[in-house]
């Protein structure tokens, strides 16, 4: 699993499906604590998606 804030993992992810899966957070330029703050409120979301055989793509925002 792939988690960015990068489009570009996201595009090829679109492109060629998966794996890896690609997690990306929309939440722009934040601090690392922000950055930290998000994964763990989407905690469930991250675990879902990673133990689901039909999900490549998961957005945050």
């Amino acid at each position: 699993m792939i988690i960015t804030n990068d489009d570009d993992y996201y595009n090829l992810a679109n492109l060629y499906g998966f794996p890896p899966k690609v997690v990306l957070i929309r939440i722009g330029n934040q601090s690392t604590q922000a950055m930290a703050d998000t994964l763990i409120k989407h905690y469930e979301d991250l675990k879902n998606g990673y133990d689901s055989p039909d999900t490549g793509l998961l957005e945050l925002f």
